[in-house]
C-alpha cells in the first residue's frame, strides 16, 4: 500500500486471479501477470467517488475490496466457491466508506479534496479537521 494505492507483483509460478475496483473485466476473470506491477486500488479515485457520492446522494458506494483467487479462474458465475481466496480491503478506505454510511455523507459534502496527498496520515488529518469544522 502506497499514499496513491494499492499494487500487486506476482512473483510464483501459480496463476493468480483478481478482481477489484481497477478490474478491466467483471464479466471475466482478470489474471494477475508474473512479475508485473499491477494497480489494484486507486486512493484518489475513491476518494473522489466517494465525496461524489455524498454530494449527490447516491445510493452507489465505491468498491475499495480486492480479490485474490489461487489457482482457479475467478470471477468464474459456474463456481460460486473456490479453494483459495484472500479478500483485502485497504483500511482507510473501509472507515471511510463506513463513516460516510453511517454520516449519510453530509460530512464529506463541504470537504475538499486536497490535489495530492503524501500519506496516510494526510487524509486523516484532512478528514479530522473537515469533521471539527
Amino acid at each position: 500500500m502506497t499514499p496513491d494505492g494499492l499494487y500487486a507483483k506476482r512473483l510464483c509460478q501459480s496463476r493468480i486471479y483478481w478482481e477489484g475496483p481497477l478490474a478491466p473485466y467483471n464479466d471475466r476473470p482478470n489474471k494477475l501477470e508474473r512479475d508485473q506491477v499491477t494497480k489494484l486500488f486507486d486512493t484518489q479515485q475513491f476518494l473522489i467517488e466517494l465525496q461524489s457520492c455524498a454530494h449527490h446522494g447516491r445510493t452507489f458506494m465505491p468498491r475499495y475490496q480486492i480479490v485474490f483467487c489461487f489457482g482457479e479462474e475467478f470471477p468464474d458465475p459456474q463456481r460460486s466457491r473456490k479453494l483459495i481466496t484472500a479478500h483485502i480491503e485497504p483500511v482507510l478506505a473501509k472507515q471511510l466508506y463506513y463513516f460516510t454510511q453511517q454520516n449519510s455523507g453530509h460530512l464529506l459534502r463541504g470537504f475538499e479534496m486536497p490535489d495530492h496527498v503524501n500519506s496516510v496520515e494526510d487524509y486523516h488529518r484532512s478528514i479530522r479537521h473537515s469533521i471539527q469544522d
